[in-house]
């Protein structure tokens, strides 16, 4: 659903609870809101619940409490995660680029900015040329992952403190508040961003993994929007 063109794939798999994945569509109010209309969603509570009707159940406490690769990737503040959930596959590129859409939403805002509820995701991708696992999903313009802590309003948040390290205020440009009249049921959520690697090898194998995780409680879930046919390929190579 997520590929788009120059991209073939294989060898899918998903470790995490069913529930936490699935395809969405928007109507046009919403699609406005998020940069795009349709797609998949991975989150760390029940997907379903977080686009529609206020009051369906999102939250719950059942995934997967160890993604070595996310925690090497984007450390937690505390020792514990929860509700984490991996889509892998492997894919063969036709150019020397790949890049796709999503958009990163939690309920952790505005109140954690800062905090050690710090919920994190990661977009790995590993193979020839690539040294162990490279993180597509970043801030643009820097090396920073994207949490709550590294794109928020500006501010921090009532649970959190300024003190504590890392506590990044400056890439409020890049968030967004959720509107009352939409159906997206997070606090906040990022501008569409591009997740983009360079400097592939045509027509070799390379392996792509999409986590989530809550980190250091079970409670106030993150997801993360994939733009359906956005993951593709730059001009092919000669």
């Amino acid at each position: 659903l997520i590929a788009g063109e120059s991209i073939c794939f294989s060898n899918v798999q998903f470790f995490g609870n069913p529930e936490a994945i699935g395809y969405f569509e928007l109507n046009n109010a919403d699609s406005t809101n998020l940069g795009f209309h349709k797609g998949i969603m991975m989150a760390t509570g029940i997907a379903g619940g977080f686009i529609g009707n206020a009051g369906f159940p999102n939250d719950f406490s059942d995934g997967l409490d160890n993604i070595p690769e996310l925690t090497n990737a984007v450390p937690p503040s505390c020792g514990s995660i929860d509700d984490g959930l991996l889509l892998s596959f492997d894919f063969v590129p036709q150019s020397s680029s790949i890049s796709y859409k999503y958009v990163f939403a939690s309920d952790e805002y505005d109140m954690y900015v800062c905090s050690q509820f710090n919920d994190a995701f990661a977009f790995l991708i590993s193979g020839p040329g690539i040294v162990g696992n490279q993180n597509m999903a970043l801030v643009p313009g820097t090396n920073d992952p994207i949490t709550i802590i590294t794109i928020n309003n500006g501010n921090v948040g009532g649970a959190g403190m300024i003190t504590n390290d890392p506590c990044v205020l400056s890439n409020s440009q890049y968030f967004n508040t959720t509107p009352p009249t939409t159906s997206i049921q997070f606090n906040g959520f990022t501008d569409t961003l591009t997740a983009r690697a360079t400097n592939l090898i045509p027509c070799q194998t390379y392996t792509l993994k999409l986590m989530i995780a809550d980190y250091c409680d079970a409670s106030l879930s993150s997801g993360v929007f994939l733009a359906a046919n956005s993951f593709s390929g730059g001009p092919v190579s000669n």
